[in-house]
């Protein structure tokens, strides 16, 4: 069985990781979670701008229409910098579960 990446979700694993390297570090993670809610609203928006919350949604439903393995490829991203957004339940959607 062959695991690796395809050209896709090679661009988006990179792309993942570039962002988070520049925008999620441990002391802004620490103050995230120190906060009421644990998560930050704009990081989330930065998520839904850069369309990984509609990544699994249906084109014809507003979303990319994208497999659950590309968006396992950000949630191994997500997982690396111990991200405190609920990604995946943004974006997971009832057909693609």
């Amino acid at each position: 069985m062959d695991f690796s990446l395809n050209e896709n979700q090679a661009f988006l694993k990179d792309g993942a990781e570039r962002f988070f390297r520049e925008r999620y570090d441990f002391d802004s993670r620490r103050k995230r979670l120190a906060a009421q809610s644990g998560t930050d609203r704009a990081m989330w928006s930065q998520f839904a701008e850069m369309g990984w919350l509609g990544i699994m949604v249906p084109e014809e439903q507003g979303g990319l229409g994208w497999t659950t393995i590309d968006a396992a490829v950000i949630l191994g991203e997500c997982g690396k910098v111990l991200v405190s957004e609920p990604f995946l339940e943004g974006a997971s959607w009832p057909s693609a579960c």
